[in-house]
């Protein structure tokens, strides 16, 4: 009851508090080395009639970088965080942060975070994921959901991000989005035919072997882990945000 507005009017006044729903979303981004790396793809364009196969192999296929499927992933699911009501911010980093964007919503924060991703460039050194959450940390404060795209190094000890995710969880819901390379899979499983190729094997073995147990690690300390390749890097990021939501682990 609100006693001075009561008295004011001569009749009982009330007010009504609801929950604010509205959660805070970090996208961040690594543009380290590894984020420097090159696939190919195929362009959604329908194929041409008359088309010789080898002009068909050249017109639709577009080289890109994993940044780039990172940046387009980040597009896509800042459009779908807002339609959901929550607010969008963004960090992209290498040695140092590059760009940030506090949280915020609508089509002018939209094109901020647009115009911040166009300005992004990859980095010839290995990216400082502790410099980066100690950042973040100070920028969010309060309990937020942080989706974060990155790729392991390969390490014999413990990589960097595992310590920086640490770090991050005890605060926020972390969902680390981790870009894998499809091709390692096919090296590890196929059948040797020289000696070359049956150390090529073994190697990449040992490399999966060390991934999954790095990701079991990140799991039991309450990371969300999503492990995609980079063409359906934004599928899966976005498809994990509304599991989120829809279980409201928030």
């Amino acid at each position: 009851i609100s006693w001075a507005a009561t008295a004011r009017r001569a009749h009982l006044i009330t007010r009504e508090f609801t929950t604010e729903r509205s959660q805070k979303v970090w996208i961040v981004l690594d543009a380290g080395r590894l984020s420097r790396t090159a696939f190919e793809m195929r362009r959604s364009q329908p194929e041409v009639r008359g088309e010789v196969e080898q002009d068909a192999a050249e017109h639709h296929l577009l080289t890109v970088t994993q940044l780039d499927q990172a940046a387009s992933a980040a597009v896509m699911l800042a459009q779908v965080i807002a339609g959901s009501g929550d607010k969008f911010a963004l960090m992209t980093y290498g040695r140092k942060v590059q760009q940030q964007l506090l949280p915020g919503a609508g089509p002018s924060h939209l094109r901020l975070l647009i115009d911040q991703l166009s300005q992004v460039r990859s980095e010839a050194s290995e990216a400082d994921h502790l410099h980066a959450v100690a950042r973040l940390k100070n920028l969010q404060r309060r309990r937020g959901l942080v989706v974060w795209v990155t790729e392991m190094a390969e390490s014999a000890g413990r990589p960097e991000v595992v310590a920086a995710a640490a770090e991050l969880i005890r605060r926020h819901l972390v969902v680390l989005v981790l870009l894998t390379h499809p091709e390692l899979d096919r090296l590890a499983t196929r059948v040797p035919r020289t000696v070359d190729e049956m150390f090529a094997s073994t190697a990449a073995q040992e490399m999966l072997e060390r991934r999954r147990a790095t990701v079991a690690q990140l799991r039991q300390q309450g990371v969300l882990v999503i492990e995609t390749s980079p063409a359906e890097v934004g599928a899966a990021a976005i498809t994990k945000y509304l599991e989120v939501k829809a279980r409201g682990l928030l």
